[in-house]
């Protein structure tokens, strides 16, 4: 792993939304084999993941994912996937494949109860995409993006 970010973001009890955005900074990692005028802008790649939920008593139903990935200049993406699963103990799945930098899915799912507050149980959402550097013979890295609602 090259880089690893976790945050807990606070959700607010009138908003139906959770987002969590991320930004991948440049890195040595990621620079080009040459430059123009002696500087060098390898880019970096932001991406932004939404939930959007309802919540009653001892029910919870996830509604919609909404996104989008932000490469900078020289970044290109491949193999961009978004999946959602609306926890408990009988998960469905909703799985995704983009071809554009943004997304909207509605789920289409029912009211389920709450599961237990945890990362592996509780409605989530991940979003993927592979990257590099233009012009570069490096490898492709993965930027993975989960967001969960455990503390809903």
């Amino acid at each position: 792993m090259i880089f690893q970010k976790s945050t807990t973001i606070e959700l607010d009890p009138e908003e139906n939304a959770v987002t969590a955005a991320v930004e991948i900074p440049s890195a040595p990692l990621l620079s080009s084999f040459a430059s123009v005028s002696g500087s060098q802008n390898p880019g970096s790649l932001g991406s932004t993941l939404t939930i959007h939920y309802s919540a009653k008593k001892d029910q919870i139903r996830t509604e919609r994912v909404t996104g989008s990935w932000s490469p900078g200049r020289g970044i290109i993406l491949k193999n961009r996937s978004v999946q959602a699963y609306s926890g408990g103990q009988y998960t469905k799945t909703m799985k995704k494949s983009p071809r554009s930098n943004s997304y909207d899915y509605s789920t289409g799912w029912g009211w389920g109860i709450k599961p237990p507050s945890s990362p592996y149980l509780s409605p989530r959402a991940l979003a993927q995409t592979q990257y590099k550097l233009s012009g570069t013979g490096g490898a492709w890295l993965t930027l993975s993006h989960w967001v969960d609602l455990q503390n809903v």
